[in-house]
């Protein structure tokens, strides 16, 4: 392997036959026709590993470079991508094993500074699997953004967890550092699409940090403590459309929420046909809320909340300063909870909660009906609350767009039916 990579020149096809290999570093760079390519060879998977907690499995340092195929056991991160590093594709590994020290040590890192941005950009992760299976936790992200340049797609991974979370601060599929700098984030121009995500122990899919011109869709968060977070977005726009959250649960925070928010952030976010279930208050110790601001200062302003079905056991809101309206929405009776509690003021109705906050004007309160939701499974079923009550959104739903409607409006949620 190692003579391999000293030998290669961009347009070199590095076939790696099953086997046992040590750690390794790619440092020779493609060109963009000629990327660098190191592969499983067909059929076989090559097992790269190290102890536990003990160095990086994979480093590139490199660029128009692409890895794909391995198993990465071990180590303390699986893939780090740093230096200079730009255009590299990291796909169809299996990940699992790392341990972290310190809250550092990842499967997958982009970037590798954190108070000052470094260059990594264009970085791609696809259709991976990676496992949380290993304690201590990292407490940040699985598939980890560091103070990177921007211009990333991250789609078409599975990512789960294999422990619980507990008294330490928990860890997202997804997400990118540090939150509290314009630099931090996703930073720019990146899109987060049809990941799956399961027991997240903090956020499914986090989103704090500057984030200009971030797209994320169509992903799946089941069994997080948090569906989403945006604490805070500086730049914007952010999309959030077209995923389902469903089956939250309590890892470490005492509650759960669907989307939280905070830190006096003003960059527009704009959630558009998400599915929102969670209706276990049990598995939130008695808490399945919606937005919520859980962070510090102010709540995040600038945010749209359009064409969603938002069904939560408790509160639909414990935050403010947002604008919604065209929902479906409803909160379990069985939780005696509030309606919302909107900028400190709460509101125990629907219908004041409408005449109090002017939002919902076109919203709706009831239940939707699912064609299987224990299964996974949240299209609207025939006659269902929701059908043709969304509204017209040029990009999202209209007939131009990749998601057209089909009735006479849009439907709600995530799911155009028929």
């Amino acid at each position: 392997m190692a003579r391999a990579l000293s030998l290669a020149r961009p347009g070199d096809k590095i076939y790696v036959r099953a086997g046992n290999y040590p750690p390794f570093e790619v440092s020779t760079s493609g060109t963009a026709d000629n990327f660098v390519v190191i592969s499983a060879y067909p059929g076989e998977r090559p097992r790269v590993s190290a102890a536990q907690g003990s160095g990086v499995l994979i480093s590139i340092k490199a660029s128009y470079v692409r890895v794909s195929g391995f198993e990465l056991v071990g180590g303390r991160w699986g893939v780090l991508v740093g230096g200079n590093a730009h255009d590299v594709i990291i796909e169809n590994n299996l990940i699992y094993g790392q341990q972290a020290a310190d809250q550092e040590g990842v499967p997958v890192q982009i970037g590798d500074t954190f108070s000052t941005q470094n260059p990594v950009a264009n970085v791609t992760v696809r259709g991976n699997e990676i496992r949380a299976d290993t304690l201590p936790e990292p407490e940040t992200d699985l598939i980890l953004v560091k103070a990177a340049s921007g211009g990333h797609a991250i789609y078409r991974n599975r990512v789960v967890f294999y422990y619980p979370g507990g008294n330490v601060h928990g860890t997202d599929c997804i997400g990118g550092l540090p939150n509290f700098a314009p630099h931090g984030g996703y930073f720019k121009d990146t899109d987060v699409y049809e990941n799956y995500c399961e027991g997240a122990t903090d956020e499914g899919i986090e989103i704090d940090g500057g984030n200009a011109n971030i797209r994320v869709w169509a992903n799946t968060i089941v069994g997080a403590n948090i569906g989403f977070s945006i604490t805070p977005v500086y730049y914007g726009p952010v999309y959030v459309f077209r995923n389902v959250v469903y089956n939250l649960r309590d890892h470490w925070v005492g509650s759960c929420g669907l989307v939280k928010d905070g830190e006096s952030g003003a960059g527009a976010v704009y959630f558009y046909h998400n599915t929102f279930y969670s209706v276990d208050g049990q598995g939130c110790k008695g808490y399945a809320k919606g937005f919520v601001k859980y962070g510090g200062d102010d709540a995040q302003a600038n945010v749209v909340i359009k064409n969603n079905i938002i069904w939560v056991w408790s509160r639909l809101y414990e935050t403010g300063s947002k604008f919604a309206d065209y929902n479906l929405n409803y909160v379990e009776p069985g939780s005696k909870d509030k309606v919302a509690e909107y900028n400190g003021v709460n509101y125990w109705s629907w219908d004041a909660f409408r005449t109090g906050t002017g939002l919902e004007r076109n919203g709706l309160w009831g239940k939707p009906v699912f064609v299987n939701p224990a299964g996974g499974d949240f299209r609207l079923a025939a006659g269902s609350l929701g059908i043709d009550r969304g509204q017209v959104i040029a990009g999202f739903n209209d007939p131009a767009s990749p998601w057209p409607f089909k009735g006479s409006a849009p439907d709600l949620g995530a799911f155009e039916s028929g």
